[in-house]
């Protein structure tokens, strides 16, 4: 009886361990793998003028987003314009994508990777002039030479003065 009672604080301890080491792993596997960050250019932009929000992409090395627009397997990078202060005005552009047979999916892709910056024509609201803010939603799915993140969608806040 003695023996048991003096391995249970081991298996205690044994299970803690385990289970830190669980959510270690999961807050691994989550951390993103794309940091979004946005500007509305030029940054003298009046009210019912035409503008952009560029949306730039650092992407963690060896890992990359696909282009705006793919020809079936992974998710293609996309954004949406949300709130009042200015509406999308046309599609979004991107620089010319790496083309490449990516092997998660069979395919070839268009990707990019390490630092990437996007643009989304918008036109800016007939309101007064003064601080306005707006969101942008961007998907885009981050994959490595041998496996992918679940696809992801990030809120990018943007604050900007309208002259």
């Amino acid at each position: 009886m003695r023996l048991i009672e003096t391995s249970r604080p081991f298996a205690v301890r044994g299970f803690a361990l385990c289970v830190l080491l669980l959510l270690a792993m999961t807050a691994w596997a989550q951390a993103p793998k794309v940091q979004w960050s946005a500007k509305v250019v030029p940054a003298d932009a009046r009210a019912g003028e035409s503008a952009q929000v560029v949306l730039t992409a650092k992407i963690q090395k060896e890992w990359h987003i696909y282009a705006l627009r793919q020809q079936g397997g992974p998710v293609a990078t996309a954004f949406e314009v949300k709130g009042e202060a200015a509406k999308a005005n046309g599609e979004a552009i991107q620089p010319d994508p790496q083309i490449k047979f990516d092997e998660n999916f069979g395919v070839d892709v268009g990707l990019h990777e390490g630092e990437v910056s996007f643009a989304v024509p918008i036109q800016i609201a007939n309101g007064g002039p003064g601080e306005q803010k707006l969101t942008v939603l961007a998907t885009s799915q981050a994959c490595n030479a041998n496996t992918c993140d679940f696809p992801a969608q990030v809120e990018v806040p943007l604050a900007f003065t309208v002259q």
